[in-house]
Parts: structure tokens; C-alpha cells; sequence
């Protein structure tokens, strides 16, 4: 199945920079010598001509045709024109092709790119390299929520900030202003607002203000290292009973699935006994959370599957295509001679159905599936099959488009946009695959059987709203 990687911080490959371009924004010491930390200062083009291919997708020479390259570049140089100094740096560069940026990935949302910094100086070890993250980096303590543009904290680490509290700004800077320099997901990581923004991440401190309760106030972030910002995805781990939980007045359990594994053992023996406990307490209803769920691995699905749906097999896809490219000779009936071609997948090299494992299934519930735009590659899968089979109700809000499509990603490929351009962002993930998945997707959207919408002023409440509605459903339709 397919893999979908996401890429939370990727600061320390070591790049050069052509010294004419490039300004020092930032020094540390770590013993001897000084590091420097550099950013490009291009000269900025009148208006920008062409866009960056993709070669190794394959089906972005289907998509990108001269009237799209037309309307984009046409809003590409609006932007460039909004621009009064005579030198870019690499965060210019990530507002001025923003369009193009969320046009691929609303081709295909495995496309992302982020930034990455230059180190132009010292001695590039590994050990000296971790030792500038340990004593120079610090990370916001949350985890963040948008919609619509509305950036709200989702899982904290620091008490100090609440679920549901709103970003107004940051270091001074307004988050409004921020969120024009970046790609995003539903959730994600704050350092991303901070590292396209200023071309870097290195903040010791962070003045964050906030909206609570209709009540403005600033809170003061200075001490979270990435070694904390972990806790908060260990929290979303299958085996953390915060993830599982009986409504007991609903005769409803709740399970969060945030991610698939390279084995899915313990997952599927999590999720299996869970089920049981719950019936056991009389549940009529299930809930799986798949909000967040980037992906993963495909593996055991016989087992994952037979536990919702009770047939013998099941279809899941027609043969995907490859895009031959120096980075997928890997597969063994990809050949040289077909490098820039697409390449049907032979018989046996796919899940073109897969047999179930029936002593897995857990009969006498209804599943519903909760879903949104940060489900994922095999977490998009996994929705899709359940309302393919009738084995369970999606909930939500639609899947991004052509969230089914595409996969099998290769990063990172180069830098951004090509090796002409001396900005230092990188290409993070790039599909290599179409897949041609069985399912009930309308024009490339996978859609929700129940629609219920992400409304910011809910979530501000300090309530999932998408739980509480959906548990207002199952009890007026018992």
C-alpha cells in the first residue's frame, strides 16, 4: 500500500549557497568555530516567466497544460509586483509561489515543500549538528488547528495553553500575515508558520498573543525542546487509553487511529480487544477517529479488515501505474528504457483484492469513520474501503482532492524550485504512482455519508465539535 511520510522538521542538511547571494541571519557558537546560518538574496525579476516541472509524477504533464501555467503565472507576478525591494529571500519566494504551490497539491496533496536552512560554516559532523538543535532550537508547545484560516491549539504540552485558544500572533508578527507564506493541513506544527515566514527557526522565546473567552492576552513560551514536542505525538498512540474511551449514554466506544505502522500487529490487537471490551459494556456504536492520520503502512490488512467487514474478500484497486524515474528503478519491472514513461503494474505486484481474515470480525456494531483534509494516503484508503464495502459511515468533511490517487512518495528530490534557483526550500514529497482505487469518490473527493463542518467559533468553545454532533446523531437515530 501506499506510504505517506510526513515531514515535521528536516533543519540539518548542509547546503552551499553561492556567497554573492546570500545573507547571515543568524550565528551560534558551538565550541569552535562559529556556525553561520545563511539565506539567499536573489535579485528579484520583473515578472517571472515559466513554472518548475515535476518529471518523476505521473500525471503532471496531464494536468499542467499552457492555459494553467497562464492563470497561474498571472497571479504569481501580482504577488511579485507587491514586492518593493530589489532582492528576494527564500520566505519572498514561498508567498510569491504560493498559488502554484497549493494548486499541486490540490492535484496532489502528497506534494510539500518546506524550507531548510544553509550552514555555510564549521565542521558539518552529525555530533555538532545535533548540538545545535539541542541548544539553539526551541518549538511552540502545541500542536494547531486551522480553519479557514483560523489557527487555533490543538493538543498542548504547556498548560498554559488551552484546546481551543486562538493565535493572534506571534514574536509580534500577526498570524494572518504568517499564514500567506505557508502550505497547510488541518493540523500541524506552529514551527512551520515560523520557519517560512522568517527564512528560519531558531526564536530562543516566544510571546504568543491569544484569543480565550473573548479575553486577549499574551503568554510567554521559552523552554520547549523537540525531545518535548514528541510527547505530544506519543499522546496519539494507539496504546494511550486517553484514545480509547466508552459513552456509556450513547452505547458508543470511541477509538482515535492517528497513524499505520510498518507492522500493524499491536494496532489491530489494540482495536480488536478494544471492540470487545466495549460490546461487552453493551455498545451498539463505534467511532473511529481517523482525523490527522497521515498514513503509513498497508500491512496485515487481511486481519485489519476482517475485523469490519464480513466477506471472504474484498476488491481494492484496478493496476496503478508507475512513473519511471531514477529514483523508482527499484522496482523490479521498472526498466531504464522506460525512464519518463508510465509503467502498468504486472499481475501479483499490487492489492488487487485482498482475502479476509473472518475470524477476525466483531459483529453487531455500527462503525462510523470520522475524517477530514489531514486524512491521508493509507488512513484515505482505509475510509475508502470501509463505504465501498457498506461497513461503516463516513464523517466529516470531504477528503482533499485526489487524496485516493496518488502515492508511493520519493523525498526529498531537489531543491526548490530547480537547480538554477538558489532558494533553500526542498521538494519533501513527490508521488510516483497512480493508483486506481474501487470506489463511490465523485470527481476525485472522497465524500462524507454524514457532512458535518469544522466551525471555528465551536472549537474555540474547548469542545470537539465533531464528536459531540456526531454523538447527537447516533442518539437521535436509535
Amino acid at each position: 500500500m501506499r506510504k505517506f511520510v510526513v515531514l515535521v522538521i528536516l533543519f540539518f542538511s548542509i547546503f552551499s549557497a553561492s556567497a554573492q547571494n546570500v545573507i547571515r541571519i543568524c550565528n551560534a557558537k558551538i565550541g569552535d568555530p562559529y556556525w553561520s546560518l545563511e539565506d539567499i538574496k536573489m535579485p528579484k525579476p520583473k515578472r517571472w516567466k515559466k513554472l518548475w516541472d515535476i518529471p518523476e509524477h505521473p500525471a503532471f504533464d496531464n494536468f499542467v497544460t499552457e492555459q494553467v501555467k497562464d492563470s497561474l503565472l498571472l497571479l504569481i507576478n501580482e504577488i511579485n509586483g507587491k514586492y518593493t525591494l530589489d532582492s528576494l529571500r527564500t520566505s519572498d519566494l514561498m508567498r510569491i509561489f504560493k498559488p502554484y504551490l497549493d494548486w499541486l497539491r490540490y492535484i496532489d496533496p502528497h506534494y510539500f515543500v518546506y524550507f531548510q536552512p544553509n550552514f555555510s560554516s564549521g565542521t558539518a559532523t552529525k555530533k555538532n549538528i545535533e548540538a545545535f538543535n539541542r541548544k539553539y532550537c526551541r518549538y511552540l508547545p502545541f500542536t494547531c488547528l486551522n480553519i479557514n484560516d483560523t489557527l487555533l491549539v490543538q493538543t498542548s504540552i504547556d498548560e498554559q495553553f488551552k484546546y481551543g485558544d486562538r493565535l493572534l500572533s506571534i514574536n509580534g508578527c500577526e498570524v494572518s500575515e504568517m499564514i500567506q507564506y505557508s502550505q497547510f493541513e488541518r493540523r500541524f506544527l506552529p514551527v512551520y508558520l515560523l520557519c517560512n515566514y522568517y527564512g528560519h527557526d531558531f526564536s530562543r522565546k516566544f510571546d504568543v498573543v491569544i484569543q480565550r473567552d473573548n479575553n486577549i492576552m499574551t503568554l510567554h513560551s521559552d523552554n520547549c525542546k523537540m525531545s518535548a514536542i514528541t510527547k505530544i505525538f506519543q499522546k496519539e498512540e494507539i496504546y494511550n487509553s486517553e484514545n480509547r474511551r466508552y459513552y456509556s449514554e450513547y452505547q458508543t466506544g470511541y477509538i482515535k487511529i492517528s497513524q499505520f505502522y510498518p507492522v500493524n500487529t499491536l494496532l489491530i490487537k489494540t482495536i480488536r480487544k478494544s471492540l470487545l471490551n466495549f460490546k461487552k459494556n453493551g455498545a451498539k456504536n463505534i467511532i473511529l477517529d481517523l482525523r490527522g492520520n497521515s498514513g503509513g503502512n498497508g500491512s496485515n490488512w487481511d486481519e485489519l479488515m476482517g475485523i469490519f467487514i464480513d466477506k471472504d474478500s474484498i476488491r481494492v484497486q484496478s493496476a496503478p501505474v508507475l512513473r519511471v524515474s531514477k529514483y523508482t528503478l527499484g522496482y523490479d519491472f521498472a526498466k531504464k528504457e522506460d525512464i519518463g514513461h508510465n509503467v502498468v503494474f504486472p499481475e501479483g505486484e499490487y492489492y488487487g483484492s485482498i482475502p479476509l481474515k473472518r475470524t477476525n470480525y466483531v459483529a453487531g456494531l455500527n462503525y462510523y469513520v470520522l475524517m477530514d483534509k489531514s486524512t491521508h494516503s493509507t488512513a484515505a484508503t482505509f475510509c475508502n474501503v470501509l463505504q465501498f464495502n457498506g461497513a461503516a459511515k463516513l464523517v466529516g468533511e470531504p477528503l482533499l482532492h485526489n487524496a485516493l490517487k496518488y502515492g508511493e512518495v520519493i523525498f526529498p528530490v531537489r531543491r526548490f524550485p530547480n537547480k538554477s534557483f538558489p532558494g533553500n526550500m526542498i521538494e519533501s514529497s513527490i508521488s510516483t504512482v497512480e493508483f486506481n482505487e474501487y470506489t463511490k469518490a465523485v470527481d476525485g473527493i472522497l465524500m462524507p455519508d454524514i457532512i458535518i463542518p469544522y466551525v471555528a467559533t465551536e472549537y474555540m468553545s474547548g469542545d470537539d465539535y465533531m464528536i459531540s454532533k456526531l454523538l447527537e446523531y447516533i442518539f437521535s437515530n436509535e
